[in-house]
């Protein structure tokens, strides 16, 4: 039988480095865009002088808050992964 092991700990650092360079930047990102778009949509719900812009206020406000909660899941997921990889000693 093979032994996956050590291809599978060679491996770790370089999933180290993508998520460092590559999906940290880019979380940052897509949450800053998420949490503008949840601001924009209380300053547009706060707009008492059109309706149509209460409620598209109230769109922008749930699509920021689902945005912001698929960010903080995805990076759990991420991170309980990779502390599971190194709790097994394939650091």
């Amino acid at each position: 039988m093979p032994d996956f092991t050590s291809n599978l700990a060679a491996t770790i650092p370089l999933v180290e480095n993508i998520k460092s360079e590559i999906i940290n930047p880019l979380m940052g990102f897509l949450f800053a865009v998420a949490f503008v778009t949840f601001l924009y949509g209380v300053v547009e719900a706060m707009s008492k002088f059109d309706t149509a812009k209460v409620e598209q206020g109230k769109k922008h406000i749930g699509w920021g808050l689902f945005g912001l909660f698929v960010i903080v899941s995805v990076n759990g997921i991420i991170n309980f992964v990779q502390a599971t990889l190194t709790s097994v000693g394939l650091e």
